[in-house]
């Protein structure tokens, strides 16, 4: 039986079945699956006999080519692909397997202690359009070089509400889990800290064996640095020995906040003398890169 190689499908039967005449009409005007059933080897009795399977396999996807996210997807298998391979008896044995942003997913997750940022995020890459701005290139080279040792462990970025802070750590953080396989924590403060006090009351191992992880993994940001709720306990506890043993090991810690670094003594000074607030300050000035960034177009476009 010839293959489709060099068989025209319009060799079948006219006539003979009007669903199967529309299928195959559907078939030979879709390259990818052409392409795909050439790689399969089939011969026309077998596209015969699997035409069901291929049709499943064609409308799969043309799903996957307006995907909607992970979250969103219609598939009854959300996040996997349909496939098959050819059986011995010469029919179509189905097979599914993680698509892609699966795939991607699954490789993040595994990487991140901690990834407190929306869907939207999840996927935000180093993407050129989101750093030709001259504050972002500049960003762009502190991160790189506090990541490589070449430069501050700490970035600390603050700037205008809407400038795309949050949107461009998480693509930095998604960037180097991806191809450069580092552990990552992306910690929402405000989300977070409160929990984590909670902890040094109700449960000290715990809280000292999560100070210890977030102390080990390679790229940590701090999101919403400041607007927590702020306490002696979270600062002295928490924050100084996870800062102090970061910055002593050289590790990259990027903050993002509403506030200016010089405002950090205020904010962190509590209820007890300020010196303990211009202290904490201190030691995040002493070894950060000061990045203020402003909001823009193409901030805009990278929210979306």
């Amino acid at each position: 039986m010839k293959s489709l190689e060099k068989y025209d499908l319009s060799a079948f039967e006219s006539g003979e079945n009007l669903g199967e005449e529309e299928y195959l009409r559907q078939i030979k005007e879709d390259k990818a699956t052409l392409a795909w059933i050439k790689s399969l080897g089939l011969t026309v009795r077998q596209v015969k006999d699997n035409l069901g399977k291929i049709i499943s396999y064609m409308e799969d996807r043309k799903t996957c080519l307006n995907c909607p996210g992970l979250e969103n997807c219609p598939k009854d298998n959300p996040g996997y692909d349909l496939d098959f391979y050819l059986a011995p008896s010469g029919y179509l044995e189905r097979t599914l397997g993680p698509c892609p942003l699966a795939a991607q997913e699954s490789s993040l997750s595994s990487r991140f202690l901690y990834r407190d940022y929306g869907e939207e995020y999840r996927h935000a890459d180093l993407g050129a359009e989101e750093w030709k701005a001259p504050g972002r290139r500049k960003l762009l080279k502190a991160l790189t070089e506090g990541l490589s040792g070449k430069g501050q462990p700490f970035v600390y970025l603050s700037g205008q509400g809407g400038s795309g802070r949050t949107y461009l750590a998480a693509a930095f953080l998604n960037s180097v889990v991806l191809r450069q396989d580092k552990t990552a924590a992306f910690v929402s403060c405000p989300r977070r800290m409160g929990e984590f006090s909670s902890l040094y009351f109700s449960n000290r191992g715990e809280f000292e064996a999560i100070l210890r992880r977030l102390s080990a993994i390679e790229v940590l940001c701090l999101d919403d640095f400041g607007s927590e709720y702020i306490t002696d306990i979270l600062r002295d506890a928490f924050y100084v020995p996870l800062l102090g043993g970061r910055k002593e090991k050289g590790k990259l810690t990027v903050f993002t906040s509403d506030y200016p670094l010089e405002e950090v003594s205020s904010i962190y000074a509590g209820k007890g003398p300020r010196a303990k607030g211009l202290h904490f300050q201190n030691l995040i000035a002493d070894s950060a890169a000061e990045i203020s960034l402003s909001r823009s177009v193409a901030s805009l476009a990278s929210q979306r």
